[in-house]
This record gives structure tokens, C-alpha cells and sequence, in this order.
């Protein structure tokens, strides 16, 4: 569902709310998925380093699943720091499957560096810090 793939959602959440996101990219954002598209374009071993796949066999089916990840400048997307592709094939007897790319946007606030004083002996977390409140 891309409901809340807005680039205003993408801005509340990272000025607003200091907090991460995760978008599914569909066709309600025009330029978006050829931006991502464009971004994740390429063979396998153009990303190397930036992608995983695994196979394996369960349920009586082969399944191969695989991601790939780029960083997201030139995507035009707020406070976008990777895109990724997430694809699944799957096939076994009396099925086959193929599951369509999933491109995705990955955004974060951006924090000062926590950096602990003296004064935070309880194992507290800096209140600039991303992870504020967890312990």
C-alpha cells in the first residue's frame, strides 16, 4: 500500500518526529520508482557489495530471495538515505511463482552524536541520541 508514501509524510516524520521511515515506492509518486529504478539499475556484479541472495529449499518449493541497496541521492526523495529492491522467486510442484521487485525507501533523522557525560551514570541514553528512552 502506498497510502503514506507522501514526501510530506517522509518530512513529518524525520523533522517533526525524529524518527525512521520505511516506504513502499508505487506509481503515486510519478518520479520516484524511475529514480529508484534508474538507481538499482545494473547486473549483479555492479552491487556486490551493497546486495544479498539466498536460496533454499522448504515446504517442497525452491525459493530465491534477494536485496539489493544503494545509497538514494539523486532520488529527489526528503531525508532518503538507501533505496532498496527486495525481489522473491518462488517455485515447486504444480506452482511457480514471481513476485515483483519491491523498491523501497529508507529515511532517518539526522542527530547530533550522542556523546555520554559524567552525569549519565544509570546507563541513560543522550537525549540527542536516536535511541532516547531505550536502555
Amino acid at each position: 500500500m502506498s497510502l503514506h508514501t507522501q514526501a510530506e509524510t517522509a518530512r513529518h516524520l524525520v523533522e517533526e518526529k525524529h524518527a525512521h521511515y520505511l516506504m513502499i515506492i508505487k506509481a503515486n509518486q510519478p518520479s520516484l520508482p524511475e529514480a529508484v529504478t534508474n538507481a538499482l539499475a545494473g547486473t549483479d556484479a555492479d552491487f556486490t557489495g551493497t546486495s544479498w541472495t539466498e536460496e533454499g529449499k522448504g515446504h517442497g518449493r525452491r525459493e530465491k530471495r534477494s536485496i539489493r541497496t544503494v545509497p538514494a541521492a539523486g532520488t529527489g526523495w526528503p531525508h532518503a538515505a538507501q533505496v532498496m529492491r527486495i525481489h522473491r522467486a518462488c517455485c515447486g510442484p504444480g506452482q511457480t511463482g514471481l513476485w515483483p521487485a519491491l523498491p523501497m525507501a529508507l529515511g532517518h533523522a539526522i542527530h547530533e552524536r550522542a556523546v555520554p557525560t559524567q552525569q549519565q551514570s544509570s546507563g541513560s541514553i543522550d537525549a540527542r541520541s536516536p535511541c532516547r528512552g531505550r536502555a
